[in-house]
């Protein structure tokens, strides 16, 4: 068991991977069978794999499952033209056999879960992807993105909003607790938008340049206009200096 649970934990993912992987860690859901793929590093697009012994000339019988074809995370694309594809196949097989050994030792009723629930399930069970590092750096986005999200409630009332806190808990494992702040209503937004003054106009203006950011967006978020939005970003933004010789639009005679 220890010598297969080494085998899990293996290079980083490779270079050649990482933009498939990015966009395959923004989905909301992953297939079960999927995930339990890319756990143990092999990307699951095309990937052959057999739930039947196989002979091999070289390696004798090889148990299942058989990893025959696939592309594999911590090696370059073009793994399959090298001499150890194959071993490194087997070895990709152990990891999978593990994975799913542990995985149908638990209590998952559904066939789709998102990202994060294979990742932290994989962290209890002392896993490591090769593909951590980037999974890593996707939650600093969300996180980031989430802290800029807050910023918007603060101004509306002081409290950061649940930032979807019934979905969040929903991706979480059996047992995990965690705990969220009431969310703002549409009146307490109402109640608010009358507080424009020098910070909120800076905060206003920080978060239009969030990206993707849209005066609509920051109007549903406000409770207001987007018109209403154009004219303080207007206000908040920096005043450029008059021309040398410019009063209140008249050039000096």
């Amino acid at each position: 068991m220890s010598e297969i649970a080494r085998n899990v934990v293996g290079p980083a993912c490779h270079g050649d991977w990482h933009d498939y992987l990015r966009e395959r860690l923004s989905y909301d859901n992953w297939r079960t069978d999927e995930a339990l793929l890319l756990l143990a590093g092999i990307w699951p697009i095309e990937a052959e794999i057999s739930n039947s012994s196989v002979s091999s000339p070289r390696y004798g019988v090889i148990e299942p499952p058989v990893v025959i074809h696939a592309g594999l995370l911590d090696q370059e694309c073009s793994i399959q033209f090298r001499d150890d594809y194959q071993r490194l196949l087997i070895l990709a097989g152990r990891r999978l056999r593990l994975i799913r050994e542990l995985w149908e030792s638990g209590n998952h009723m559904d066939a789709r879960y998102p990202p994060a629930y294979f990742a932290q399930w994989a962290e209890s069970k002392n896993l490591t992807p090769c593909w951590l590092n980037i999974w890593q750096e996707h939650l600093a986005m969300a996180k980031h993105t989430m802290s800029s999200q807050a910023s918007l409630s603060q101004v509306l009332d002081g409290t950061p909003t649940a930032l979807g806190g019934t979905a969040m808990a929903s991706v979480m494992p059996p047992g995990t607790e965690i705990s969220v702040s009431p969310a703002a209503t549409p009146n307490d937004k109402k109640k608010h938008t009358n507080k424009w003054g020098e910070r909120e106009l800076r905060q206003l203006l920080e978060m239009s340049n969030e990206p993707g950011m849209t005066h609509q967006k920051l109007a549903d978020v406000y409770g207001v206009t987007r018109q209403l939005i154009g004219r303080k970003l207007q206000t908040a933004k920096p005043k450029k200096a008059r021309p040398f010789g410019v009063i209140d639009g008249n050039r000096r005679k």
